[in-house]
């Protein structure tokens, strides 16, 4: 993850909008978040692990439920704002940190979720972290990504590059590691937005 994300994610607005990067995300912020919580197997009495969780949009409704949940990001003011949103749960433990520089004991986590991540991740990184991802994940444990894919498989955001990668690809990164079970596009930003490329991928580790 190179300085120019870190930079630009650093100054960006502490709220919905700043999150998705687009205007009035309070027009369909809550239908999104149930919907790909929706995605999710039961994961009550889990410890779950939320990389790059933002400003928490989908932090607490994982602590509804979960035994415990560690919810990461590299962003300062981002981490502080989740933290004083979600006060009322004594079940979160918050992690100031790139995700490439995240370790833990292998079989630690029943759940790893992720929201938008991969894209600002190099294709070597994206890779290690599907490695470290399942030596995390307990046998039977569940991977759920959603990520923004291709439409010209690499796209120039602002004063960094995301990358946009072809749905295909993160489809074959996944079956490297994981089994998965269901893959299909998060229909809410298709009907809000009109955009087909947010998909999502559930995955397990036999």
């Amino acid at each position: 993850m190179n300085d120019n994300i870190y930079n630009f994610w650093k100054k960006t607005s502490p709220s919905p909008d700043g999150m998705t990067l687009v205007s009035h995300t309070e027009t369909f912020d809550q239908q999104e978040r149930e919907e790909i919580i929706g995605f999710l197997p039961s994961f009550e009495n889990q410890n779950v692990l939320e990389l790059a969780s933002g400003i928490g949009r989908f932090t607490g409704k994982l602590a509804e439920k979960a035994t415990h949940v560690t919810s990461v990001d590299f962003a300062p003011h981002l981490i502080e704002k989740t933290r004083e949103t979600h006060k009322q749960f004594s079940n979160i433990t918050f992690k100031l940190s790139n995700v490439m520089d995240l370790s833990f004991q292998e079989d630690t986590f029943d759940l790893i979720f992720i929201n938008w991540l991969f894209m600002y991740l190099s294709d070597e990184e994206t890779s290690l972290l599907f490695q470290r991802m399942y030596k995390w994940l307990k046998k039977g444990g569940t991977l759920l990504f959603r990520e923004s894919t291709h439409f010209t498989g690499r796209h120039v955001f602002g004063k960094y590059e995301a990358i946009y990668r072809y749905i295909d690809e993160y489809t074959e990164l996944a079956k490297k590691q994981f089994h998965v079970v269901n893959h299909d596009i998060v229909m809410t930003y298709f009907l809000h937005q009109k955009l087909t490329n947010q998909h999502y991928w559930r995955c397990q580790k036999d």
